[in-house]
């Protein structure tokens, strides 16, 4: 995804997963990688995965 900082990851992040039908409980982990597509004006995400954890 395309932010500013790591706030706009977590707005964006939780935006879209709302959308999809999952609700943010606990912490969400932030890992900064070499971007594959360009920036745009907007905050903006591609090829999201979401994964299930469920804790022991």
């Amino acid at each position: 995804m395309w932010v500013k900082d790591d706030s706009e990851a977590i707005d964006l992040v939780s935006s879209v997963a709302k959308q999809v039908g999952f609700v943010i409980k606990d912490k969400v982990e932030l890992f900064n990688t070499d971007p594959i597509q360009p920036p745009q004006q907007e905050p903006y995400g591609y090829d999201l995965k979401f994964t299930y954890f469920k804790a022991d």
